[in-house]
This record gives structure tokens, C-alpha cells and sequence, in this order.
């Protein structure tokens, strides 16, 4: 059997109220910490909003990225489409000059195949038949006229005054037949290609004509005073 004194009532009460005080304190503890919770509670979903706003503004970026990547694609396909039409023309059009320069290289050698046929030659230099000073006299297909005074050096360049205006190539010569052919290629413009068609008159003279109509006339001056 337990006795209490009867000094011991006070400190019943006292050992009550400090419990009780204790109690309350962790009731107040456990608001504050419920409080700094919902603080918590509230700055994560706070902080969760302005992710969701970013994952969205984000997620519109990345959209615009694709609708402009995807309009980028479609600017590079369509000029994929025409650099492919492009090439394809350009194909076409260097098979039609391959075609064209081929069948300039067959006619070219037709020519010489005639040529060969009526027992011509062809000649390395023309100088030793274009010997010395001579005039070109020309008359074009509409009338009007001209003349150049020239002579023509070792490497076949057809000289006017001091200047190397043509070069002479692709000389043919039939001596029985008084026939003289050969090709100036102006020396600035290798694209410039006239060829000429001559009859031997004489040793001084030869007349013929250029494919364009002009009719020339080769004369050598031979210490003969000529005015151009």
C-alpha cells in the first residue's frame, strides 16, 4: 500500500500543470512545424506552377523550333527539287554539245578524208606561200569593203602593222589544183575561227571566199606601192 503525504498534493498538481505545459508546447511545436509545412507545402507548389509555365513556354519553343525547322526543310526540298531540275537540264544540254561536237569531229574528219581523196597535203607553216609583204583586200555580203596590209612569221601568226591579230591553222594545199584552204584563229578569242577558200591565180594572188560570203582577195606586193 502506497501513503501519501499530505505535502505531497501540491506536487501532484505541480508535476500536472508542468505536463500539461509540455503538452501544449508540443501542440504549439507541432503547429509550427505543420505551418512551416504548409509554407513548404505551398513554396513547392509554387515552385511546381512556375515549372509547369516553363515546361509549357518550353514545350511551345520546342514546337516553333519543329513548325520552323519543318518550313526550313521544305525551303531546302524545294531547292533540292530545282538544283535537280538544274542539273538534269544541264546534263541534257552537255549531252546535246557532246552529240554536236561529235558530229563536228566526224564532218571535220570527212573533210579531211576528201581532201585526202584528191591527193592535197596539208602543210606544218604557210609562210614560205604567204612569202614577203601582202594585202588582204575583202568585200563583205552587204557591199562594203576593206583591205589589211600583212605578213606572216615563222609560227604562222598572221601579222597587221606589228601586232599578231590571227594565228594560221589547219592549211591544206593542192598544188596541181591551184587550191589553197586554211583557218585564221583570231589570237584574243580562240572561239573566233574564220576559214578561208582560195584558187591559186598565180604566185602573187589568190581569191576566194570566207563561209559568212565575204569574198577575199590575197595579193603580194612585191615592191608594188598599195594604199589600205
Amino acid at each position: 500500500m502506497v501513503f501519501f503525504h499530505k505535502w505531497a498534493k501540491p506536487s501532484i498538481h505541480y508535476v500536472v500543470d508542468r505536463n500539461k505545459n509540455a503538452t501544449q508546447e508540443e501542440v504549439l511545436g507541432l503547429k509550427r512545424q505543420l505551418r512551416e509545412r504548409n509554407e513548404a507545402l505551398e513554396s513547392a507548389q509554387n515552385e511546381a506552377q512556375e515549372s509547369i509555365e516553363s515546361k509549357k513556354k518550353a514545350e511551345q519553343q520546342v514546337s516553333d523550333l519543329k513548325s520552323n525547322l519543318g518550313n526550313a526543310m521544305a525551303t531546302q526540298t524545294d531547292n533540292a527539287l530545282k538544283r535537280d531540275h538544274l542539273l538534269k537540264e544541264n546534263k541534257t544540254l552537255n549531252s546535246q554539245l557532246e552529240k554536236l561536237r561529235v558530229d563536228a569531229v566526224e564532218k571535220e574528219n570527212q573533210i579531211i578524208k576528201m581532201r585526202d581523196e584528191i591527193n592535197g597535203e596539208f602543210l606544218d607553216y604557210i609562210n614560205p606561200i604567204f612569202e614577203g609583204s601582202w594585202k588582204n583586200s575583202f568585200t563583205f555580203k552587204n557591199g562594203s569593203k576593206g583591205s589589211e596590209l600583212f605578213t606572216v612569221d615563222q609560227f604562222n601568226h598572221y601579222i597587221i602593222g606589228n601586232k599578231s591579230t590571227f594565228k594560221i591553222e589547219d592549211i591544206f594545199f593542192h598544188e596541181k589544183k591551184r587550191y589553197l584552204s586554211f583557218t585564221k584563229v583570231k589570237l584574243d578569242d580562240k572561239s573566233k575561227r574564220v576559214p578561208n577558200n582560195l584558187i591559186q591565180i598565180s604566185d602573187e594572188l589568190f581569191i576566194g571566199y570566207e563561209p559568212d560570203g565575204t569574198t577575199v582577195r590575197y595579193e603580194k606586193l612585191s615592191n608594188k606601192l598599195f594604199s589600205t
